[in-house]
């Protein structure tokens, strides 16, 4: 009867121990790794904040150096989606008056701004852009002629005929792309300029 005895603890050993592995390498470091998810999903529910396009103009109007052209990144990314798109005069109004005050600020800012108003296509900024043609700095001009050709009103196109002949390679061949999406009759020869541009 000992003998029964002593047999049964080691088997009774080995089922301890099997169990104390397969806690040890796999339940609780799969544990481990559940509380890490739910921890970085409830963080990151708690952190999230659901920004607007208000909230970016905000950030281009009063933010610091980097939190401005940040903003306005954002802002023209989010207009890449014409659903986000706001459809009050706000809106314009707001848009024009931060790129009006960017004028002496971070180039991107500007070029955001102007990226911003060419991908809501809503012709109330043609003037707006193709007035600061004349007195932008030429890192900007791309931004802004792009801009203008997105926005896509024919009306513009007679604006953008100078830069067919711009000194800045980039300006001419963004020029030419502008022009292209506009498709006003009169800009037929500026574009066949633009072909033999090197």
């Amino acid at each position: 009867m000992d003998n029964e005895q002593h047999t049964d603890v080691p088997a009774e050993e080995e089922k301890s121990f099997l169990r104390v592995i397969v806690h040890s390498f796999f339940i609780i470091p799969f544990l481990i790794a559940v509380f890490g998810v739910l921890l970085f999903a409830g963080m990151r529910l708690l952190t999230q904040e659901k920004r607007s396009v208000y909230d970016y103009l905000n950030d281009v109007k009063v933010g610091g150096h980097s939190k401005r052209w940040q903003g306005a990144f954002e802002l023209s990314k989010m207009l890449a989606n014409s659903k986000l798109v706001p459809q009050e005069e706000r809106f314009d109004n707001e848009l024009i008056s931060a790129f009006k005050a960017a004028q002496h600020d971070d180039n991107r800012v500007r070029q955001y701004l102007a990226l911003a108003m060419g991908r809501t296509q809503r012709k109330v900024f043609g003037p707006v852009l193709t007035a600061s043609l004349a007195e932008e700095k030429e890192e900007n001009l791309p931004a802004l002629i792009y801009a203008i050709g997105m926005i896509g009103d024919p009306g513009n196109a007679q604006r953008l005929h100078e830069f067919v002949g711009h000194g800045n390679a980039r300006v001419r061949s963004i020029t030419v792309v502008a022009l292209g999406r506009l498709g006003h009759p009169q800009s037929v020869e500026f574009l066949k300029k633009g072909l033999q541009d090197p």
